[in-house]
């Protein structure tokens, strides 16, 4: 369930970088959508791999089984994996790249003229 609401939440950018970018073209629009494809696939691929270095398989079965059968370890021994925890990373880092990346032109402005 983690990692299908934070695949909503990628197709919900995909879907606000075409409509931002489409004003300029369709193919502008594609081509944001496809920013985010390849952001998503390679950020995914090398936060999975930080994660394993990180969070050993075995790290996540013994935190789990700390919890002592409680009725929060049973859905945490199904929902969180190396994997989900590589999804949350990829997530955070995208939100503050996609600050940046898809900020205004005018917010642009602003700021480099306070400076």
């Amino acid at each position: 369930m983690i990692a299908a609401t934070i695949l909503v939440i990628h197709l919900c950018a995909a879907v606000y970088s075409y409509a931002k970018y489409k004003k300029e073209g369709v193919g502008e629009g594609l081509l944001a959508v496809a920013f985010v494809v390849i952001v998503f696939s390679v950020g995914w691929t090398i936060s999975t791999m930080i994660s394993k270095m990180i969070f050993p398989s075995t790290f996540v079965a013994h935190w789990i089984s700390g919890l002592q059968d409680s009725h929060l370890s049973q859905i945490l021994s199904k929902e969180l994996t190396v994997d989900t925890c590589s999804l949350v990373f990829l997530t955070l880092g995208e939100i503050v790249f996609y600050y940046f990346y898809l900020r205004s032109g005018s917010e642009k402005g602003k700021q480099q003229a306070a400076q």
